[in-house]
């Protein structure tokens, strides 16, 4: 499972945890892949695209290059601008409670 590290470390920012020390406790559950020159070229390509059709905000669009590079499914409970992306490449699957 890929992670999209900005939206994890992201959520506990928010709530006035220290990313540093959840980096270290992902780093030692699960392999982290850390961005490439690829993925903000990706991104671009898709941001660029959704921005003429509409809007996208550029987080998603980088959690859906992310999917697309690493060809891995992307699992979300946001159904309102994922199903977007979906013309891109990634594979969406609903998060169930």
């Amino acid at each position: 499972m890929y992670v999209a590290l900005y939206e994890y470390f992201w959520s506990y920012c928010y709530i006035g945890r220290d990313y540093h020390r959840e980096e270290a406790v992902l780093e030692k559950l699960s392999q982290v892949v850390y961005p490439s020159r690829e993925l903000p070229l990706k991104a671009m390509e898709i941001n660029i695209d959704l921005a003429r059709r509409g809007r996208a905000p550029q987080a998603d669009v980088m959690i859906a290059a992310t999917a697309i590079l690493f060809g891995a499914s992307l699992l979300t409970k946001d159904e309102r601008r994922f199903p977007r992306m979906e013309r891109y490449g990634p594979e969406f699957v609903k998060w169930l409670p």
